[in-house]
């Protein structure tokens, strides 16, 4: 039986940069869509680009001012905002950047849609790469994180599926990296299970360093797919 999959991916999203030295790195999300097309693996699925979701989809877990102050920062108006940067957890960890809201944006846009796709059974399997932000609070950052995909695109999947199971791969334990039933539980719990898969740091940062080679490789073979 051949597996129906949609891939979501924009060009867009490797544009985006949390800032020097900063350990998160949007544009590994373009490697991996450069390995996609190099090794032809997207003539087996369909390749989407996300439409982008309102603020107001967002609010569905995060609270409105939280939502809102996301869509007001940027990095010229920080010192306007101190008080509500403290409060929200923005800061060192999920820095202030170009673009901050429409990357948050982005990201999700991939995972809810991906969730629609699967409810309506255009789709077997659904992919996105650049989302999986899952350490995002109902109202602050957390882990890296500013919206929380993972919970949005769960409350979308419960509008047709009764029971999920979440898992989760990651490189090592932060404060939140639990998806955030507690602040939703009676729209997720007991409905959905969550299995947490800590990797070794050390493994990450050997695998890293074997997906910026391949980056250098192929630098001359550009490719963006969208449909």
């Amino acid at each position: 039986m051949t597996r129906r999959v949609s891939y979501f991916y924009d060009a867009e999203v490797g544009n985006y940069h949390y800032g020097q030295g900063h350990p998160m790195k949007p544009h590994r999300v373009r490697m991996t869509h450069n390995l996609v097309v190099n090794y032809g693996l997207y003539r087996k699925m369909e390749v989407f680009r996300p439409r982008l979701v309102s603020p107001t989809a967002l609010t569905r877990f995060h609270s409105d001012d939280y939502i809102n102050f996301l869509r007001v920062i940027t990095p010229d108006n920080m010192q306007d905002y101190m008080r509500q940067l403290q409060r929200f957890n923005v800061g060192e960890d999920c820095p202030v950047f170009d673009g901050l809201f429409e990357f948050c944006q982005l990201y999700t846009s991939g995972s809810i849609g991906g969730a629609a796709r699967l409810n309506e059974d255009q789709a077997d399997i659904v992919i996105n790469w650049a989302g999986g932000l899952h350490h995002a609070k109902k109202a602050e950052a957390s882990g890296f994180c500013y919206v929380n995909d993972c919970v949005l695109a769960i409350l979308e999947l419960l509008k047709k599926h009764e029971r999920l199971l979440e898992i989760l791969s990651q490189v090592e334990p932060v404060p939140g990296t639990q998806i955030q039933t507690g602040q939703v539980e009676s729209q997720l719990n007991p409905k959905e299970m969550e299995i947490d898969k800590e990797e070794d740091g050390e493994e990450a940062e050997q695998a890293e360093e074997k997906g910026d080679t391949d980056e250098e490789e192929r630098k001359e073979h550009p490719a963006e797919l969208a449909s």
